[in-house]
C-alpha cells in the first residue's frame, strides 16, 4: 500500500509540475494586458485574476494547480477571469481539471477497492491456514489410531483391508467425515496414497499423502500437474505412431503370406496352374519330396 501511495503521489506531482509549466506559458505572466490590479476595482473582481498572486512563481503556479485539481473554486477564481483575456489557457485549465480530478478520484477508488480485496483475501488465507492445521491434527490423530491397531495385529504398513476396517469404527469415521477429503471412497484414497503401486503404504507416506489432500493447491502443484499430463500425452502420441507402424507391418506381412500361399498353391496342385485340387498343399509338397526337414543329429552323449 505504501509503494501505491508513493507512486500516486509521484503521479500527482508529476502532473501538477507538467501542468504548471505549460499554465505559464500560455498565460504569460509578462504580458502588459494583465497588469490589471484586481484589489482597486471591487466591480471587476469577478472578471479579472491576479496572474501575480496566482501564477507569480512556480511554487505559486504548483499551488493553484492543486486547487484546480481539488476543484477549490478553480472555475470562479482561475478559469472564468482568464476567459477573456487567455481563452486557451482557460480552456487548457477547465481541461485539466476535470480529467485530473476526475481520474485520480477514479485512482484512489481503484486503490481502496483493492486494498479492501487485500484485506480480505488475507482474513480468508488466514481462515485456510487455521483450517489446514486443524486438519493436520485431525491426520495426526488419525495415524495415531492406524498405529495401534498396525501393533496390535503385528504388522508396519497400512493396507487396503486395514484402511477399510477401519472405517467400520465411529471415530475413525467420524474423523475422515470432518476432513472433507475429495477421495471419500477408501479404494480411491488408497490408490491416491499407494503411488507407488506396492499394495501398502507405511505411517508416515499416510499422513504425507492425507496432508497432500488437505494443503491448497501452489503454482508448483499446478506445474506438476501440467508437467504429468503433457507427459502422458506425449508417451501416448509415441504409442500411437508406434502402433500405426505395427499396423502398417502387419499389412505388409499380411500381402507377402497370401502371395506366398497363392504361389505355394499353384506349385502344389497336380496338372500344372490350370488343375483344381481339395487337399493341402503342404501334404502334396511332402509327398512329392519337395519339402525336407533335416532331422537335427542327436547331441552327442558323454561317458565318464
Amino acid at each position: 500500500t505504501r509503494k501505491q501511495l508513493a507512486v500516486f503521489a509521484g503521479v500527482l506531482f508529476s502532473m501538477l509540475l507538467g501542468g504548471a509549466g505549460l499554465a505559464m506559458g500560455l498565460i504569460d505572466r509578462d504580458s502588459v494586458d494583465l497588469a490589471f490590479d484586481c484589489s482597486r476595482h471591487a466591480a471587476a473582481r469577478s472578471e479579472c485574476i491576479d496572474v501575480q498572486e496566482y501564477f507569480g512563481s512556480t511554487q505559486l503556479t504548483l499551488l493553484t494547480m492543486l486547487q484546480v485539481v481539488t476543484l477549490d473554486g478553480w472555475a470562479a477564481r482561475v478559469v472564468r477571469p482568464l476567459c477573456g483575456q487567455r481563452p486557451a489557457a482557460a480552456v487548457f485549465l477547465g481541461l485539466f481539471a476535470i480529467f485530473t480530478a476526475y481520474g485520480f478520484v477514479s485512482i484512489l477508488n481503484g486503490l481502496i477497492v483493492r486494498s479492501t480485496v487485500d484485506l480480505a483475501r488475507n482474513h480468508e488465507s488466514h481462515a485456510c491456514q487455521v483450517a489446514v492445521t486443524e486438519d493436520i491434527e485431525i491426520v495426526a490423530s488419525l495415524r495415531d489410531v492406524l498405529d495401534d491397531i498396525l501393533r496390535f495385529d503385528e504388522r508396519a504398513n497400512l493396507d487396503l483391508r486395514t484402511l477399510r476396517d477401519s472405517m467400520s469404527v465411529p471415530e475413525v469415521k467420524l474423523a475422515f467425515d470432518r476432513l472433507r477429503l475429495p477421495l471419500g471412497v477408501p479404494d480411491a484414497l488408497f490408490t491416491h496414497l499407494d503411488h507407488k503401486r506396492r499394495g501398502y503404504v507405511t505411517l508416515t507416506e499416510f499422513s504425507q499423502g492425507m496432508e497432500s489432500l488437505l494443503r491448497p493447491t501452489t503454482g508448483f502443484d499446478v506445474a506438476k500437474l501440467n508437467a504429468q499430463v503433457g507427459g502422458s500425452v506425449t508417451y501416448c502420441t509415441r504409442i500411437d505412431r508406434r502402433a500405426q507402424r505395427c499396423i502398417d507391418d502387419m499389412d505388409n506381412l499380411r500381402q507377402i503370406w497370401r502371395e506366398s500361399f497363392s504361389q505355394l498353391n499353384m506349385l502344389a496342385q497336380p496338372g500344372g496352374p490350370d488343375g483344381k485340387t481339395d487337399r493341402v498343399p503342404e501334404v502334396l509338397l511332402r509327398q512329392a519330396g519337395r519339402i525336407y526337414n533335416p532331422i537335427p543329429p542327436c547331441p552327442p552323449r558323454y561317458t565318464r
